[in-house]
């Protein structure tokens, strides 16, 4: 039969040991349920936060380019209006050609019936030389 030792005679009160022992796996289990309850959500949190600034990045990227492809559209109307206005000017059986200041006085006056955003109108040649204006 084997003998059993007590651990008091080593120097070493038993009480002491078996406390020591169980704080030891007690805070060894808290540490292991805290890492599986807290970790997975801590995961979660950073996969959501993630996804969330995806999201926020993407949509504002959309929102943006909405914006930018109704202002080209708008501006784009825009100006086919104008140039509508000045073909129909350019097509008038009774446009002279090359046109005087007094002429391009006429036509602006037609031009500002039409639309607010003629302010002036100028005649300019083949080599770009401005030949006659009419405006403020």
């Amino acid at each position: 039969m084997t003998k059993i030792v007590s651990n008091e005679k080593k120097g070493f009160p038993e009480n002491i040991l078996r406390d020591k022992h169980f704080k030891d796996l007690r805070r060894n289990h808290a540490i292991r349920l805290a890492l599986t309850y807290i970790l997975p959500f801590i995961f979660l949190i950073i996969f959501f936060q993630y996804e969330y600034n995806m999201l926020l990045t993407e949509g504002q990227s959309l929102h943006m380019k909405a914006t930018s492809e109704n202002q080209a559209n708008i501006l784009g109307l825009y100006l086919r209006e104008r140039v509508v206005n000045l073909l129909n000017l350019i097509d008038d059986p009774n446009f002279i050609f090359p046109p005087t200041t007094e002429d391009l006085e006429k036509y602006l006056k037609k031009l500002s019936q039409d639309s607010d955003a003629f302010i002036d109108i100028g005649f300019f040649d083949t080599t770009g030389i401005q030949i006659s204006y009419s405006g403020p």
